[in-house]
């Protein structure tokens, strides 16, 4: 638990900085391309979560909460 939320706390440091906020907000379709890749990033894995073994599952999980954790930084700004 303290793992995840010291992953959590550090890419949200990282995705708090002002550059990153302008590019993905200043950019055309930054955004909208987030918003899509966070649909897929959902949808692979669930579908296939049965399929793979638990370390893979986990790795998975902490791929998308690093991810999530970014992105939802910067939207919060």
């Amino acid at each position: 638990m303290a793992a995840g939320l010291g992953l959590t706390g550090g890419v949200a440091l990282v995705a708090s900085s002002p550059e990153l906020v302008e590019f993905v907000f200043g950019t055309r379709y930054v955004f909208l391309r987030l918003v899509i890749a966070e649909l897929l990033i959902v949808g692979f894995p669930s579908a296939r979560v049965f399929e793979w073994s638990l370390g893979k599952v986990q790795a998975a999980f902490v791929g998308y909460a690093a991810r999530s954790s970014g992105n939802g930084d910067v939207i919060c700004h």
